[in-house]
């Protein structure tokens, strides 16, 4: 999963490089902190329960110190919330959460890179629950 979310980790590093200091930019670090985070829980499906609650509390302490855009903070909420082991949520709806808030609050590049950050999350959600089901593992 890792390898299909750089492009988008990349575009997000480009797009720091173009903002200037201050909430904008802080905006753009904080959407690669948590695309970042949900590349682990994707690629790694040994991050369960307590370890992905770790990476979870990790990265809202993170988060904290920044000066965000209102609106970004909020869906950045939403998100970790979904990242929450405890919670139905997936990467992919976290991901979602963002796309809006990016667009508006950061510029519409970030937007777009977080719309394809969700959709190659749902792809990779929707193979990994295909491989699971008994029927699809013993090839019928």
């Amino acid at each position: 999963m890792s390898k299909e979310l750089e492009e988008v980790s990349a575009g997000l590093i480009a797009q720091l490089s173009y903002s200037e200091r201050g909430p904008q930019r802080n905006g753009v670090f904080a959407l690669w902190l948590v695309v970042n985070t949900c590349t682990g829980i994707l690629g790694n499906h040994s991050v369960q329960g307590k370890n992905q609650r770790k990476r979870v509390v990790a990265l809202r302490k993170r988060l904290s110190s920044l000066s965000l855009p209102v609106p970004l903070r909020k869906a950045i909420s939403v998100a970790l919330h979904d990242l929450s082991p405890d919670s139905q949520g997936s990467a992919s709806t976290a991901l979602e959460q963002l796309v809006v808030s990016a667009r508006e609050t950061v510029n519409a590049d970030c937007g777009k890179l977080i719309e394809a950050a969700a959709q190659r999350a749902a792809t990779f959600n929707g193979q990994a629950q295909s491989a699971d089901l008994p029927g699809k593992a013993a090839g019928q």
